[in-house]
């Protein structure tokens, strides 16, 4: 029987670049794959991110409306705006609106006058945070001059030649609508990190009242640069109880020289009100002005900006609660905290 011979099959030369061809394919596919996934966390984390952002702008626009709400329906007081039923110190502390957010106020009466300037209030206050002596005389010249109408300029000043030289828009001559002007004169423009700090202690008000109830330690410090330390201490004590009634009732409690006509315990009708939010980066301030009688309502919002959030507590029990609390939140119609 004859067989059939088959000649012996050759191994393909192509298919080790077969196999390697294969092993690449899935190696991109699984690089592919794998920033697929990592765009999706990216996105994921984004959306987490804008989520939180958007509900910390809704807290605030609470509390700004929970604020305004206060503000219309309470008195001033000598600390504060409220009655028996509750008093919102205005002397800058903070208070917890529901479990994100925070509204303080501050009377501008509890500030230095920017627009009528203490001399040697305002030259204290800027030794204590850091600035040379011989050069507080330029820092105070320079505010003068940016008021003032004409061209000529004081000793230490700055005139229009130095505004042009440095880049800065001209001076007002007329009186400052804002704390931010700070930031559009030599000398004051040198420091941001100053101008953050100064923003709590100084502001544009067009008297040179003061009140002692509300008035800053670090103002206190300014104006008493000779007290004990212990005095100052004092007041801040004895007014967080209740405030004084007189500026001679304080005096005689403290022995600061509180018994002269500058001094006015009883809060202004200009405030900083303050809020903030967990998760926003910076908190908002506004310049509230009380307008009983105005058409748009009986408070007006002349200026916001944003500033450093505030250092609060990491227990909030240590914080004192808006005496609103125990009203739903809500019940009060919404405001933008980022619009005036």
């Amino acid at each position: 029987m004859n067989r059939r011979i088959y000649p012996h099959r050759m191994p393909r030369r192509d298919s080790g670049y077969v196999l390697l061809i294969v092993l690449s394919a899935l190696a991109v596919m699984a690089f592919v794959i794998g920033e697929f996934a990592t765009r999706i966390d990216e996105v994921r984390r984004t959306s987490l991110k804008m989520q939180e952002y958007a509900d910390a702008r809704r807290h605030a626009s609470d509390a700004l409306a929970v604020a305004g709400y206060w503000i219309a329906t309470r008195r001033n007081d000598t600390v504060g705006l409220g009655d028996a039923r509750g008093m919102v110190v205005a002397d800058g502390r903070a208070y917890r609106w529901g479990t994100q957010a925070y509204i303080s106020f501050q009377d501008l009466r509890g500030m230095l006058s920017l627009n009528l300037p203490d001399r040697q209030a305002l030259q204290q206050l800027l030794i204590n945070d850091g600035v040379p002596v011989e050069r507080t005389d330029a820092f105070i010249d320079t505010l003068l001059d940016y008021t003032e109408l004409g061209s000529l300029k004081r000793l230490n000043g700055a005139g229009p030649e130095a505004y042009s030289a440095m880049g800065l828009p001209p001076r007002r001559q007329d009186w400052l609508r804002s704390y931010h002007e700070l930031g559009n004169m030599p000398y004051w423009s040198e420091n941001a990190e100053r101008l953050e700090r100064l923003q709590s202690v100084l502001g544009v008000r067009r008297s040179d009242w003061i009140n002692p109830n509300t008035a800053s330690e670090p103002v206190l410090r300014a104006l008493f640069p000779r007290a004990a330390p212990e005095q100052i201490q004092r007041l801040l004590q004895l007014r967080r109880t209740a405030g004084f009634m007189t500026a001679r009732a304080a005096a005689l409690a403290t022995g600061l020289a509180l018994d002269t006509e500058v001094f006015l315990p009883y809060v202004g009708p200009e405030l900083l009100v303050t809020v903030w939010a967990r998760g926003l980066p910076r908190a908002i301030q506004y310049n509230v002005l009380i307008v009983p009688g105005g058409v748009d309502g009986p408070w007006l919002i002349t200026e916001l900006h944003t500033k450093n959030r505030p250092k609060l507590p990491d227990d909030a029990i240590d914080i004192p609660v808006f005496p609103l609390e125990t009203v739903s939140p809500g019940r009060y119609p919404a405001v933008d905290p980022g619009r005036p």
